[in-house]
């Protein structure tokens, strides 16, 4: 199994619990959020270790895992904002040997991470490749069960950088512009 299917099916399990959890009270806490309140509260993490920033809707909790991989085990740093039910925000940190990167190539590696973004049961509704900061990226919209998924994936020299943001297809639209805005907040910096 390759990393990132590793890395992607343990996140899509842990997103999978707190949704059954969570159904209810997280999709009424989000309704009455963005109806009573107003806009989403949007937080700004940044990672001087894994060089960036990203505007998130909320409090990022953090976590750092050692996945056991094919190549050893890789430290995974992630920034998670839980919505429940309604959606969730992952950015995701890893770094690969610097060999292995060389050794694959951009397009391969970029291939095999949305393999894993995919899974066994993922089924891609678009693509397309794209270039952050002069960086190689690409940008998934994939569907999984009943959630839709926008990832975007970015290639730093030997370091991936990964924003994931989930909704219920139901809730879809309504989070549309929230992921954009996720999206085009990411930044490198040095």
């Amino acid at each position: 199994m390759f990393v990132s299917q590793k890395v992607h099916a343990k996140w899509f399990r842990s997103m999978q619990k707190s949704a059954k959890i969570l159904v209810l009270v997280g999709a009424l806490t989000c309704l009455s959020s963005r109806l009573v309140w107003g806009a989403t509260v949007w937080k700004d993490v940044t990672s001087t270790t894994d060089q960036f920033s990203v505007s998130m809707p909320g409090d990022a909790k953090n976590e750092t895992e050692s996945v056991k991989t094919d190549l050893g085990p890789i430290e995974v740093h992630e920034w998670i904002v839980d919505m429940g039910a309604a959606a969730s925000f992952v950015t995701m940190v890893n770094q690969y040997p610097a060999d292995h990167v060389a050794k694959l190539g951009t397009t391969v590696l970029l291939d095999q991470v949305q393999k894993g973004a995919l899974g066994s049961d993922g089924k891609l509704r678009s693509q397309k490749a794209l270039q952050v900061e002069g960086y190689p990226a690409r940008e998934l919209v994939v569907l999984k069960d009943k959630y839709v998924l926008y990832v975007r994936h970015i290639l730093v020299n030997n370091r991936l950088y990964q924003l994931i943001a989930s909704t219920d297809a139901a809730n879809e639209a309504t989070y549309t512009k929230d992921i954009q805005q996720y999206f085009n907040s990411f930044k490198l910096i040095k």
